[in-house]
């Protein structure tokens, strides 16, 4: 019996089942994260979404519609500023690219709700294409107050002079306008006008093709200037400044602003409306005779002292001579017959005048000028030979009057008479004096062919 008791307990403690409690799951540790003021901010780069072949020319604008492809953009591409903002469609962009600065990019934001109320102008660099800087509108800016000056304190005894009162603090100038600041004067020192004249001047051209003379009268220059260029202009009255009248885009002798420059920085001093009688003309100076000393009479001399009259030797009779022998008789010489006489000089006969040189041989030129960009019948227009013709100045057809007064060195002027709508005349100014022509050839429109050759 007590084999059998612990063989049954050694059975059971072989089938006793441990049962242990389940182990806890591994908890990581929660992640450190970084405070707010420890990241880095992100970096924005603000990039022009416009193309190089859709900005506007240089003085000019244009609509652009951002998010829009180039294909669809509103035209024309470029256009005057004039009016475009009040035109301007909610949440579209004003491209302006200033005549000054060619690398800058001007692009003026117009609210995504209101139209015409532009409410930012971003400046881009069109090398980088990226954002420069950015400015407030024109009229957003908050004006200058300028400061409170405080009244004097109350002098105690009436007997003494009151103080010497400040000068009244003048206003501030007015800011000027965004698409004119930092405009240095592009002009060198060396070829400004003396004062009280006036010369034109070409911006971005080279020296030799700048219009001569340097220096001239002020009277009439701004009916002659033609289309995007400049009226410098020296005041009497002030040598440090200089004044710059900007020509139309398009139009000649139409003013649209002034510029007035401080000459000992270069810098921009003020923009001014035209006026009317904008360059004033100077009176011409009179020349005085120069005083003359008075001119005194010469001393008189006294007559010089003569000397005294010589008297001649007495006169001695000749001694009496013998009376000479007698010659004999001379024959007298036969008569001769008188010598001809040559005959009287005549004067030499009238020599015809000398013949002219024939007129220089006509040879197969050729006109280089499309038909599209040849003046109207009866007027004129300024063509730069070598100039492709998308690049020639305008207007393409304009008045005769005064042109070549302002035509460049080496500049061609073309004529179409009225009663010849065949030809046209090509009259070539000088390649070193503007203004100055020295032939005029006519070309054959329908063959471009050379017909003939005029002098001016």
């Amino acid at each position: 019996m007590k084999p059998s008791l612990v063989s049954l307990l050694a059975l059971v403690a072989g089938c006793t089942v441990v049962v242990r409690p389940p182990a806890e799951p591994r908890r990581e540790p929660p992640p450190q994260e970084r405070p707010p003021e420890q990241q880095p901010p992100p970096v924005t780069v603000v990039i022009l979404e416009v193309p190089p072949g859709h900005l506007p020319d240089p003085g000019e604008c244009r609509l652009w519609y951002p998010g829009t492809p180039p294909g669809r953009q509103p035209r024309p591409r470029s256009r005057p500023c004039e009016g475009l903002a009040e035109i301007a469609p909610a949440g579209s962009w004003i491209v302006y690219r200033p005549n000054y600065d060619r690398r800058l990019a001007y692009v003026r934001v117009v609210d995504e709700r209101r139209p015409g109320i532009v409410i930012r102008v971003r400046i881009f660099d069109l090398e980088t294409y990226r954002l420069v800087r950015e400015e407030l509108p024109q009229e957003q800016r908050p004006p200058v107050q300028p400061p409170t000056v405080q009244p004097p304190p109350v002098q105690p005894p009436p007997a003494q002079p009151p103080p010497a009162q400040p000068p009244p603090t003048p206003p501030p100038p007015p800011p000027l306008s965004p698409l004119f600041r930092a405009a240095p004067l592009a002009v060198p020192t060396e070829q400004l006008p003396d004062l009280g004249e006036c010369r034109l001047w070409i911006p971005s051209a080279p020296l030799i093709q700048e219009p001569l003379p340097r220096s001239r009268s002020c009277q009439g220059i701004a009916a002659i200037a033609p289309p995007r260029t400049w009226i410098v202009y020296r005041p009497s009255d002030n040598s440090r400044l200089a004044y710059i009248g900007v020509e139309d885009e398009r139009r000649a002798g139409v003013l649209i602003r002034i510029l007035v420059y401080d000459l000992a920085t270069t810098h921009l001093v003020r923009d001014e409306l035209p006026q009317a009688d904008w360059p004033p003309v100077q009176p011409p100076r009179v020349e005085r005779p120069p005083i003359q000393p008075p001119v005194q009479p010469p001393p008189i001399q006294p007559p010089p002292a003569q000397p005294p009259p010589v008297q001649p030797p007495p006169v001695q009779p000749p001694p009496a001579q013998p009376p000479p022998a007698q010659p004999p008789p001379v024959q007298p010489p036969p008569v001769q017959p008188p010598p001809a006489q040559p005959p009287p000089a005549q004067p030499p006969p009238a020599q015809p005048p000398p013949a002219q040189p024939p007129p220089p041989p006509v040879t197969a030129a050729t006109l280089n000028v499309p038909p599209g960009h040849l003046p109207e019948l009866g007027e004129c227009r300024v063509w730069i030979p070598g100039v492709p013709p998308g690049l020639q100045s305008r207007p393409k057809s304009r008045s005769c009057d005064g042109i070549v007064a302002s035509a460049r060195a080496g500049s061609w002027i073309l004529y179409r008479p009225a009663n010849e709508p065949k030809v046209v005349y090509v009259r070539i100014i000088d390649e070193r004096r503007a203004g100055i022509v020295v032939r005029v050839q006519v070309f054959d429109i329908q063959s471009k062919r050379l017909v003939r050759e005029e002098s001016p």
